[in-house]
């Protein structure tokens, strides 16, 4: 189930504004002729980046990419920017320069535009905090609530690299084909518009928390039950060697492993004609069931370890 406590923090917040209408992985709301559509990700030092193996200039891309998979997610891409960023003192002017050219290098390739944001002392590390927004025409965004009994679940990403990748660094085991997938996601804004415009999506999310995770999500939102079969997911001999040689469970990984930034899609079974045009994997269906079900060689399989939550 995701993080209790993190559902206490949204809980306990008011959302009372009128013009809103939802607060999925972006919020949306009403502005004159369209709504304006909005996500905020924070990343902080040593939770969700060590400065040991990530340069700056690794760090600047996972902190737009992760909030562009936020619009994804939703069926878009965005336009404007804002940027909070806390700094400690000792914290050197060219690791700032870096993080700064590279930060405006990655938001120039995708169109983005800084439009202001804050800066202030950290006791305690680097935390940057990026909010993203767009506008939309009404009703032309995809949520995570119309999943439907019948649809299928599909993924546009290998699951697990990123997670694998980050082992890799930490242990310093090599493996540097699958680097990139955690200091430089890429969102999958384009494959997102492009499966928007079939008209056979009915719910989305962006897989950053897990695949488990965001299929319990996705299950929540749109009261229904999801069934993966595990034998469908996509995998590599590069994937299962790696995993093997640092003792690490390659069906955990994919299942609970996050940080992927790819897509998580409930869809009209009729998107499987656009899947030679289009990248991605089917895995599974929507059920009636309202729970998740994983199945492996024709059996049901537990999950031993749900994955990842915020206050861990």
């Amino acid at each position: 189930m995701p993080d209790s406590r993190e559902d206490l923090i949204i809980q306990g917040f008011s959302w009372d504004t009128p013009d809103i209408l939802r607060g999925d992985d972006a919020a949306e709301f009403k502005v004159p002729h369209a709504h304006c559509v909005v996500s905020q990700d924070t990343l902080c030092e040593d939770v969700h980046f060590d400065l040991s193996f990530c340069r700056p200039t690794d760090i600047a891309h996972r902190v737009i990419h992760a909030n562009l998979s936020d619009m994804a997610a939703m069926g878009l891409y965005g336009q404007y920017v804002l940027q909070s960023l806390a700094i400690p003192k000792l914290l050197s002017g060219e690791w700032l320069t870096q993080y700064t050219q590279a930060f405006n290098h990655i938001l120039a390739e995708n169109q983005l535009h800084l439009i202001g944001g804050d800066t202030c002392l950290s006791r305690h590390g680097v935390t940057i905090t990026l909010t993203i927004m767009t506008y939309a025409p009404p009703h032309q965004t995809i949520s995570r609530h119309r999943a439907k009994p019948g649809d299928i679940i599909a993924i546009s990403k290998l699951p697990g690299q990123a997670m694998l990748g980050l082992n890799a660094l930490k242990r310093q085991a090599g493996f540097e084909q699958f680097h990139d997938f955690f200091l430089k996601p890429q969102a999958d804004n384009h494959l997102a518009t492009l499966l928007k415009s079939t008209g056979t999506l009915h719910a989305m999310i962006d897989t950053s928390d897990g695949l488990y995770q965001d299929l319990q999500r996705l299950s929540q939102c749109s009261q229904v039950g999801i069934e993966i079969d595990i034998d469908q997911i996509p995998c590599t001999d590069e994937f299962i060697t790696a995993c093997k040689t640092m003792h690490l469970d390659p069906v955990q990984l994919q299942l609970t492993g996050g940080e992927d930034y790819g897509l998580l899609f409930a869809a009209d079974p009729s998107i499987l004609s656009f899947q030679n045009q289009y990248h991605f994997y089917p895995i599974g269906h929507v059920t009636d069931t309202q729970s998740i079900q994983f199945i492996k060689g024709g059996q049901d399989f537990q999950l031993e370890d749900l994955g990842y939550t915020h206050f861990d």
